[in-house]
């Protein structure tokens, strides 16, 4: 058996939010980011992710009416490019870090 210790894939993601515009659009974002931290940082080891299931997950969120997905890349340790998520991506380090979390919010009147 080879035991193999890398460095978590980074998760870097762009996502414009549509929300309620009766809420301070600060307590929303804060929120969001919460919400994307964890759900990258507590897949299950070699687990999947998804946007639509990260989408899933923002929805649930008090005031958030339409989440649209711009973007999201990994960086795995040693590559110099990122690599495009498309869909779905497993790390290969087998879990991610959070990078770059861009929260376009967008008030839906």
């Amino acid at each position: 058996m080879n035991l193999v210790n890398q460095t978590a894939d980074v998760f870097h993601c762009e996502v414009d939010v549509y929300y309620d515009a009766m809420l301070l659009p600060e307590t929303v974002e804060t929120q969001c980011r919460e919400t994307i931290r964890n759900y990258i940082e507590n897949l299950p080891f070699n687990g999947e992710y998804s946007n639509m299931a990260l989408v899933d997950e923002l929805q649930k969120i008090e005031g958030v009416r339409i989440v649209e997905m711009s973007g999201a890349t990994t960086e795995v340790d040693g590559e110099s490019t990122p690599t495009d998520i498309d869909a779905r991506f497993t790390p290969a380090a087998g879990y991610f870090s959070a990078g770059n979390i861009t929260v376009n919010m967008k008030s839906y009147k």
